[in-house]
């Protein structure tokens, strides 16, 4: 028998974010936990092997209010320990979140 702890919807994580992080704009906040929620999926499917977990993704929050900058805080947060050949996934799926190429 296997037991397996899913992740909290995307409201709850939202709302913990904000409770965490409320210097961040709502709009940054829901627009991280879809990309989060998105790269779970790819993981899941088997085409990432790093998840991306609530840590990481508070890490990221964080890194954006130290940098001011969302985009070099998720390339430090989660992107640069992806493997090299899943980083054009992993840049795919945060264009679709945020309008932006990772390089």
């Amino acid at each position: 028998m296997t037991t397996e702890l899913g992740y909290m919807t995307a409201e709850a994580e939202t709302q913990l974010l904000q409770r965490k992080l409320s210097d961040l704009p709502i709009e940054q906040v829901q627009r991280m936990v879809t990309c989060a929620g998105l790269l779970r999926q790819a993981f899941a499917q088997g085409d990432l092997t790093t998840l991306i977990s609530l840590r990481t993704l508070i890490a990221w929050g964080e890194n954006t209010l130290l940098l001011n900058d969302p985009h070099e805080a998720m390339r430090l947060s989660f992107f640069n320990r992806c493997d090299e050949v899943e980083r054009s996934l992993v840049s795919e799926i945060y264009q679709r979140c945020f309008d932006i190429e990772l390089s």
